[in-house]
């Protein structure tokens, strides 16, 4: 008959074959590292070329974007326009002439027709003077018609009181 082991004698087999393998393990890793050709391991230094080589790339370009918002945020932002740099060649209107607004802004060309009915502009809201408009306008006509043909835009209303030309926002019909 056997004698049936105790608990201590079974831990200490289990802990004696756990021991046998784990040695067994390091000496077969060592085994197989000595037989590898110096190819296949990589050295040291071409892994750290190539991760300064990816680093600079990386710095390169974050710095070109940089650059280049930068370039665009200074070229997008719009310049302001003085209303006295409009100059107005009076020899160029006759009493018979059309003059054609394409697209022009509308503190411009109330710039323009104001001094020739020798009135001012006042614009109440900066935010007009951007309006571009397309009008015609005949230099022989009276003010009051030019002005009445520029309400007949939506947004903004003109209206000529004691000789000076306002721009005022007009609000919806419905009281937008």
């Amino acid at each position: 008959m056997e004698k049936q082991k105790t608990d201590k004698q079974l831990w200490a087999e289990a802990l004696s074959v756990f021991e046998d393998n784990k040695r067994a393990i390091a000496s077969s890793s060592q085994d197989a590292t000595k037989f590898l050709s110096p190819h296949a391991r990589k050295p040291l230094w071409l892994s750290r070329i190539a991760a300064v080589v990816v680093v600079a790339l990386l710095v390169g370009g974050l710095a070109w974007g940089a650059v280049r918002l930068a370039r665009m945020e200074r070229t997008s932002q719009p310049r302001p326009v003085s209303l006295d740099s409009v100059i107005v060649d009076k020899t160029a209107i006759s009493a018979d002439s059309v003059r054609l607004f394409s697209g022009e802004r509308l503190d411009s060309v109330l710039q323009i027709v104001g001094q020739h009915y020798s009135r001012s502009v006042c614009f109440l809201d900066d935010s007009l003077g951007s309006i571009r408009v397309l009008a015609r306008w005949h230099v022989s006509q009276p003010l009051e018609t030019f002005v009445s043909m520029l309400n007949d835009f939506e947004g903004f209303s003109v209206s000529d009181e004691r000789d000076t030309l306002f721009v005022t926002i007009r609000e919806g019909e419905d009281g937008q």
